[in-house]
């Protein structure tokens, strides 16, 4: 009952041409139909314009017919006209609610992009985030685990004692075997640990310094295990262009950089060349 009270509603609405193309015929014919009920006296003898046409010849009576229909064709033609009027306006609303909806579409989509954009990031951050703490764990391992093994041996002098003597021969006692992977303190986190192992490689890369170029060096040891230290620093600094802020911050403060100039400084030592670029 709803859907057939609304099609009438929406049929009678204001300014619907069919409307007006049934009342202008209503209104034609009404005017035909009174004019045939019209009197015509010719002397005494009195007819209606519809006695007249039926007593016609058939040429009047389809000349009358022609006209009415003529007149209804017409109103109907300015109907029709009307109508497409009308539909082409309700296509041009359509495209435009349809080109709307295109567009507030599109912009649901770019904004479900970003989403997807912002979550892969963060996504990929946050594996970046543990790689690195990862890798910074590995390097604190294997100082730990490569620490009895990188070394030099050297005569006592001035700048070594007898607190430097490790594990050599009786016979070795005028040699000195120097660690340069001292022992650090490692912090409460890895940041404050990766710090403090930058001061001990610091202070490692002294030791190496003031021995350097000397011939007073018999034997050095540990080239690989500098060189396998350096390619995990220089993973960890790759991991840079895919952090988060924080974690570059984290990174900058760990002073890995410095850490690995000097860890090469201590390598180029142990294998007599150039340190790594």
């Amino acid at each position: 009952m709803g859907e057939c009270e609304e099609q009438k509603e929406r049929f009678i609405r204001k300014n619907n041409p069919i409307v007006y193309g049934l009342m202008l015929s209503a209104l034609l014919i009404s005017a035909y139909f009174l004019l045939g009920l019209q009197q015509k006296c010719i002397g005494t003898v009195c007819e209606t314009n519809f006695e007249r046409f039926f007593e016609a010849d058939p040429n009047e009576i389809g000349d009358t017919l022609a006209g009415l229909f003529a007149a209804l064709a017409f109103v109907w033609i300015i109907v029709t006209v009307f109508l497409q009027s009308l539909e082409l306006r309700e296509q041009r609303k359509e495209l435009r609610e349809q080109r709307e909806a295109t567009q507030q579409m599109a912009g649901t989509m770019a904004a479900q992009a970003t989403i997807f954009l912002d979550e892969q990031k963060q996504r990929s951050e946050d594996r970046a985030g543990k790689e690195l703490d990862s890798l910074c764990e590995l390097v604190l391992s294997n100082y730990e685990f490569y620490r009895n093994n990188v070394y030099f041996i050297t005569t006592r002098g001035e700048h070594f004692s007898s607190a430097h003597n490790y594990d050599l021969r009786p016979e070795e006692r005028e040699r000195i075997k120097v660690i340069l992977f001292q022992e650090f303190n490692l912090g409460p986190r890895i940041d404050d640990s990766m710090r403090n192992l930058q001061m001990c490689v610091s202070e490692n890369e002294a030791l190496v310094n003031r021995v350097k170029g000397s011939s007073e060096v018999f034997h050095r040891c540990g080239a690989d295990l500098t060189e396998d230290l350096i390619e995990t620093l220089d993973k960890i600094l790759s991991l840079e262009p895919s952090l988060s802020a924080g974690d570059r911050n984290r990174l900058q403060s760990m002073r890995i950089e410095i850490c690995r100039e000097e860890l090469c400084g201590i390598h180029s030592f142990l294998v007599k060349g150039n340190a790594i670029s």
